[in-house]
């Protein structure tokens, strides 16, 4: 996307480009079935690190940001990561059933957006495309979760490869997988219906999300 702004004197020339990431095709997990911490040892019900080939583990001591995942891993596992270009042969699952994949990921390497970007595919379909952390969840050390609906295979195995795309390697923090909710489940939010645009000096134009009557999200473009 880029932004430009129109005056009776003209239009702008465009902003930066700026990327956006559709949501991706998950639900939320009602039971998790197996819970792998990607380059690290097993912690609470997550297990060490298994089912790889390829690619290097690393750690942190930063602390992370988990505020904007509902349900997160505990803290370790978004300290310790698995990067490189690497797959993950998952077997043990009911062939050609349904599952939940949620890919745990906390940029806390770079420190800008584009600095990493990626592909991930999942039993031969690409579920991300050039996938940048950072620009995702909003900054360095800050967690984020991109969560799949996936058929096993006829054996019974998932498998997930990651892929370098337009920059630097791929990274994973941790992979969950567990049955999909039916039930009583979590409601998504509504996508925003509407921005509106006030001029707020010659160089700044706010663009505002009303939410409801009393609450918004106020994005400011220079």
């Amino acid at each position: 996307y880029s932004v430009e702004a129109l005056s009776d004197e003209g239009t702008s020339e465009p902003s930066n480009i700026a990327g956006a990431t559709v949501p991706s095709s998950g639900r939320p997990i009602s039971t998790d079935v197996l819970d792998i911490n990607a380059g690290g040892g097993a912690v609470g019900t997550w297990v060490a690190d298994e089912f790889f080939a390829g690619g290097t583990a690393t750690s942190t001591g930063a602390t992370i940001n988990t505020s904007l995942i509902p349900n997160p891993a505990p803290q370790a596992v978004y300290q310790t990561n698995r990067f490189g270009t690497f797959t993950y042969t998952i077997p043990g699952f009911t062939a050609n059933s349904s599952y939940i994949v949620d890919l745990h990921f906390a940029e806390t390497f770079w420190t800008m957006p584009g600095q990493r970007q990626f592909n991930v595919v999942i039993n031969g379909n690409e579920v991300l495309k050039n996938f940048d952390i950072l620009a995702f969840a909003g900054g360095k050390n800050v967690a984020t979760v991109q969560s799949f609906l996936v058929t096993a295979d006829n054996t019974g195995t998932i498998t997930i490869q990651f892929v370098p795309g337009a920059a630097d390697d791929p990274q994973v923090n941790g992979i969950e997988i567990g049955m999909p909710c039916t039930a009583n489940c979590p409601v998504a939010p509504n996508a925003p219906m509407k921005l509106t645009a006030t001029a707020v000096s010659p160089n700044q134009v706010n663009l505002a999300w009303a939410a409801s009557t009393t609450t918004g999200v106020t994005y400011s473009v220079f």
